[in-house]
């Protein structure tokens, strides 16, 4: 009997382990990272944080639909996400140093991830800062800094419908003395027959990048508001395709080649209330049109503003 006893009590003890070990290493809804953190563990728990992004995303830690969040300032490494996430720098100085790509997003429709604060340097020689090459879902990237990169601040290239959003951004640096029509600090590039995925772009800077919004392949319909794409190397904003992008309350100068290039596909450009002054030319358009619902401003010193193919006035 007295044996008996002791098995059972010695079960029990150890069925209560089992059970603190299985929860102690559950996905969690949210995950912490640290640069004091370490990967083995669970992360769930403010005392023992990760040390990567990428450990926070293992399988056993963060849920699907979870939120990392960053403790203290420190570089927390490329991260490739195949999960609805948000990561959080929660006002940190949360960084990525990227020698090839910083963020890679492979996700699903219905899926949403979205990065908050994050500060993503390509250190010249990385080549993009964030790619979505999903099948459908959601993008959200808010108050980022991207920067120092050879191909792509934020590469949007996804082969079902999908939504990007960008807000609070500045992305600077990326391939500025390239003659590529490709290159930018944020491409937009969708496959199929039609135009059917999104893109908002609100008080974001594209700066000293090669162009600062690219819709060179794409068939997308873009909305740019209260924006900067100033300083590039060729361009502010570059369509050829079946896009439709629309630019409100943005500024565009300084770029040596083009404000906007208009160059093939039937592209359309509606543009409201711009400042576009001091490019090699303010509006080319090859190939397409630019239609203006007034307010634009519109001055070169030397070359040639351009004119919007159409003017529909206000209401």
């Amino acid at each position: 009997m007295h044996r008996t006893r002791l098995g059972l009590i010695f079960f029990a003890i150890a069925a209560m382990i089992l059970a603190s070990s299985s929860n102690l290493f559950a996905q969690q809804t949210r995950t912490w990272v640290s640069p004091v953190g370490t990967d083995s563990g669970s992360c769930g728990a403010y005392s023992s944080p990760c040390l990567t992004f990428s450990g926070a995303l293992n399988s056993t830690n963060t849920a699907s639909g979870g939120v990392i969040s960053v403790q203290a300032p420190g570089d927390f490494g490329p991260v490739t996400i195949t999960q609805s996430v948000t990561i959080d720098a929660g006002g940190m100085y949360a960084g990525i140093l990227a020698s090839s790509t910083g963020i890679s997003i492979n996700i699903t429709a219905g899926e949403t991830v979205i990065l908050r604060g994050l500060s993503i340097d390509g250190g010249g020689s990385g080549l993009t800062g964030v790619d979505f090459s999903s099948s459908g879902g959601t993008l959200f990237v808010e108050k980022c800094a991207i920067s120092n990169l050879s191909n792509y601040g934020i590469s949007f290239e996804p082969t079902g419908t999908s939504q990007l959003f960008v807000s609070d951004t500045t992305i600077r640096n990326v391939a500025p003395g390239s003659t590529s029509n490709l290159f930018a600090g944020i491409s937009l590039s969708a496959s199929g027959g039609a135009i059917k995925s999104t893109v908002s772009i609100d008080n974001t800077r594209v700066e000293g990048c090669v162009t600062g919004l690219s819709a060179a392949k794409a068939f997308i319909k873009a909305i740019v508001s209260r924006s900067v794409l100033s300083g590039n190397s060729l361009r502010g904003i570059y369509v050829q395709g079946n896009s439709l992008v629309s630019v409100e309350s943005c500024v565009l100068g300084n770029n040596v080649k083009q404000g906007i290039l208009v160059n093939a596909g039937g592209g359309i450009v509606v543009i409201s209330n711009n400042t576009i002054v001091n490019n090699g030319s303010g509006m080319v358009i090859s190939a397409g049109s630019i239609v203006s619902t007034g307010g634009n401003c519109v001055a070169q010193d030397g070359g040639t503003p351009g004119y919007p193919t159409t003017t529909i006035p206000r209401e």
